[in-house]
């Protein structure tokens, strides 16, 4: 194809008429569409584009403002073939717009599902608080929750360390149930320290954890601490000092109650029985009465078998078919970047830093390298040339790097 039948020059012979020469140089006429006049716009020569662009978004004066007003600006001015392109694509690859701009829409990696089949298999804990002291010398809150069958903990603690995390844990929850097959919290000290990692390891308990920052990861918990929240204050009234005389009573409301999911009472699959509520003392209830005639302990216990055995196969349907719609829920109709190792990636600041404003704070760090995928939505992030100083983050705190500069430790 020859010059003269380049697309450029396709496209200036299509507006000759538009175009004049004036003390040597070339001018486009432009007309502008609220008919407030005419304006020379000066054509660039392909040299000197960059000096433009840069000159109209990254200088001192120029503010790095968005595609809109930069196109604007710079088309009250200046025209060459490929401008309005041109533009969008310098400010797509700006690091500087890069580190400060929130996505418009942000893309969210769909919820993944931390599936169970039995009782014990997963253990989610967490901290409530900090709440008002009270007299027992209380101060939080220590959840923990079955995945299964939602049975619920709720222990007042004086504090969240990890000596009493560990020691409240062992003695009042794996003492009475037996040892999970695996504990998931979030990356809280107190579990991360070596006195919980000793006693997970001791008793052959796996422990994960959510990534930093990110409550949905640890959600049936976060949801319960909501619950309980709401239960605590109906309770109280105006008096917040004895919050924690009645958590007992709490918890014991909250598993006497179907699980919305699961459709049976947290005491049902937990305990192969329902618990006989004061409101059945005094009313009499027929609801648990089964007349069946029980001969021996071996006939009882058998008949509790398989009376659990059923229950536990109708919860694990409904857990299944709960996972599924919630799935479909959360990832019909969502975008999100699908990420590899060795892409360059803008990490979403999360740590806030003393007597700093954060106002003033750019809202990403980076661009960093993704060093390897776990999931769609977990990766191991990779922060300088050292291959060990990783972590694992979420697909949400992440966003693409279009630009053509990243650091020099980084190579694709």
């Amino acid at each position: 194809m020859s010059n003269l039948e380049s697309v450029v020059t396709r496209h200036y012979l299509h507006c000759w008429d538009a175009l004049i020469i004036k003390d040597g140089l070339i001018f486009r006429r432009f007309h502008k569409k609220d008919n407030s006049g005419i304006f020379l716009q000066l054509l660039i020569p392909k040299i000197l584009q960059k000096d433009v662009l840069y000159q109209m978004h990254n200088s001192i004066l120029s503010g790095h403002l968005g595609r809109k007003k930069t196109q604007e600006k710079l088309l009250q001015r200046y025209y060459w073939y490929g401008v309005r392109e041109d533009i969008h694509l310098w400010i797509e690859q700006c690091d500087n717009c890069g580190a400060n701009k929130t996505p418009t829409i942000n893309p969210k990696a769909p919820l993944g599902t931390l599936t169970v089949g039995n009782v014990l298999d997963r253990l989610s804990t967490d901290f409530l608080g900090p709440l008002p002291y009270t007299p027992r010398g209380n101060r939080y809150i220590l959840t923990v929750t079955d995945h299964f069958s939602r049975w619920v903990e709720i222990i007042p603690v004086p504090d969240q360390t990890a000596e009493t995390t560990a020691r409240v844990i062992l003695n009042e929850v794996i003492a009475r149930f037996g040892c999970p097959i695996s504990i998931h919290s979030d990356q809280g000290s107190n579990y991360e320290s070596k006195i919980f990692s000793e006693l997970c390891e001791m008793l052959e308990i796996k422990k994960t954890r959510t990534t930093s920052r990110n409550p949905k990861g640890n959600g049936q918990t976060e949801r319960y601490n909501k619950t309980l929240i709401r239960m605590n204050r109906a309770y109280l009234s105006d008096n917040q000092t004895d919050w924690d005389l009645n958590l007992g009573c709490l918890a014991a409301a909250y598993r006497a109650t179907p699980n919305e999911t699961t459709k049976f009472t947290p005491n049902l699959l937990m305990l192969g029985r329902e618990v006989r509520l004061p409101a059945e003392i005094a009313f009499g209830s027929f609801a648990n009465s089964e007349n069946e005639l029980i001969s021996s302990y071996g006939d009882y216990v058998l008949k509790l078998k398989n009376k659990m055995l059923t229950c536990h196969q109708i919860c694990r349907e409904h857990l299944q078919n709960a996972a599924k719609r919630h799935t479909d829920l959360n990832g019909s109709g969502k975008t999100f970047n699908q990420y590899n190792a060795g892409d360059i990636v803008w990490y979403l600041n999360v740590r806030r830093k003393e007597a700093v404003c954060t106002k003033l704070l750019t809202p990403y760090s980076g661009p960093y390298l993704i060093q390897s995928k776990i999931s769609d939505q977990n990766y191991i992030l990779q922060f300088s040339k050292s291959v060990t100083d990783v972590k694992v983050v979420h697909h949400d705190k992440l966003k693409p790097y279009k630009g053509t500069c990243p650091p020099k430790w980084i190579s694709k």
